[in-house]
Order: C-alpha cells, then structure tokens, then sequence
C-alpha cells in the first residue's frame, strides 16, 4: 500500500526464455492504494525450426507487513497485509502463486482456510470464482484442523495454486477464514508471511490444459 511502500520488501525480474534481453515492469498507475505492475509482453521466438513453448516468465516477491489477528471466527477472508498485488498485461498470463508463513495456534484449537483471491473472489474446482461476501452457496471443507493441546504452539503453512486468466487487470490477495466448526472460542494470527507470484506467458500454440478464469468487475 502507498503509505506503507517503504517499509515493504520486494523485488521482482523478468526472464525471457532464449533471450538475453531484460525487461524490468513499470507502474503504470494506481488502484486501492495498491500499485499496478506494467508486465511486459514477450514474443515468441523461433530457434531451430521450433517455437519456444514459454515466452515470457516473471518473479514477483512480497513480505507481511505487521501480523495478522483473527478473534473469530467470520464467512469473510481477510487479506494478509502488504501482500496485494495488481498486475496489468496485455496477453492472457498463467498464474503460479506459492505462499509460505508462520500461523500461531491456541490451546483451543483451530480450523481455518487459506484462499488466494483474486479481485476479491475466490476459485472453486479450478474453473469457476465465487464472492468473497460470506455466502458461498458451496459446500467447502477446511483443510486446516488442529485439535485442542496442552499449549499454543507455531506452525508452517503452505500453499500454492495455478490459475489462466484473461488479459486485464488483477488483484491478487491472500485471505484467511476462521471457521467456528468444533472450536467456537477460537483465535488465530499469522506472521512471516512470504508470497511468490511467477507469471508465464506461453505460446498461444501451446495447449497447457488450464481453464481461462475470468475474475469478477475489474479494478482501477
């Protein structure tokens, strides 16, 4: 966010497969307090009568700013701080995001959610984005489960996720869900969060087999 870009750690690099050309993105304006990412266009490139499969790929990297606290449980994600990310680009992009942080869990237990979200919505079965307003009309299990313990304790969360979609502009956000299954009374917090977004442009001859996913109103 603007007022916190000084605080925030991040870098990010193109790599363009054959090439010896760098290409770094530009902010190209502004929306939500959050920067827009210009990301370059590759083009594909011939080499030996074939065409290269991957013609452009691009690392983004961003760290949690402060910690976030969950005190119950809620139908709404929340969004991990300084993690938001907007991208523009001009040609349809697949997604790789891989998160990694730390989550703290009581001695009551927990269960919670982990979604990556996409202007504000969040993938169901790899081909359809559903609201993130608390009423999903599906039937979704909570992957994190942690029984009660004799005491609060740390532990590591992973997750990553592949996503196609179409040319625009996206948010990107990581949220959190505390569900109120089994453990009413608990709470949840999570810090030393790292999200890594890597973009790759294919060849528009190249059937990878992923669905265009097409994320709700634009932003910006």
């Amino acid at each position: 966010m603007r007022a916190n870009r000084r605080n925030e750690k991040m870098f990010f690099v193109v790599c363009i497969q054959a090439a010896s050309l760098l290409l770094i993105a530009s902010t190209v304006a502004s929306t939500n307090d959050t920067m827009i990412i210009n990301v370059p266009e590759g083009k594909a490139l011939t080499g030996f009568g074939e065409c290269s499969a991957i013609v452009m790929q691009y690392f983004y990297k961003k760290f949690q700013i402060g910690l976030l606290y969950l005190p119950a449980p809620s139908g709404i994600y929340r969004t991990v701080s300084g993690l938001s990310c907007a991208f523009y680009h001009a040609t349809p992009l697949v997604y790789r995001l891989s998160f990694e942080g730390e989550y703290r869990i009581p001695e009551t237990g927990s269960v919670f959610q982990l979604e990556f979200m996409y202007d504000d919505n969040l993938l169901r079965n790899n081909d359809r984005l559903v609201s993130n307003d608390g009423h999903d009309p599906s039937y979704y299990v909570p992957t994190h489960w942690h029984p009660l313990s004799a005491h609060a304790h740390h532990e590591i969360c992973i997750h990553s996720e592949i996503v196609h979609l179409l040319r625009g502009i996206h948010l990107i956000d990581v949220g959190f869900r505390l569900f109120d299954v089994s453990f009413p009374n608990s709470s949840f917090s999570v810090s030393r969060v790292a999200l890594t977004i890597e973009l790759i442009q294919y060849n528009p001859n190249v059937n990878h087999g992923l669905p265009m996913i097409t994320p709700g109103a634009p932003i910006g």
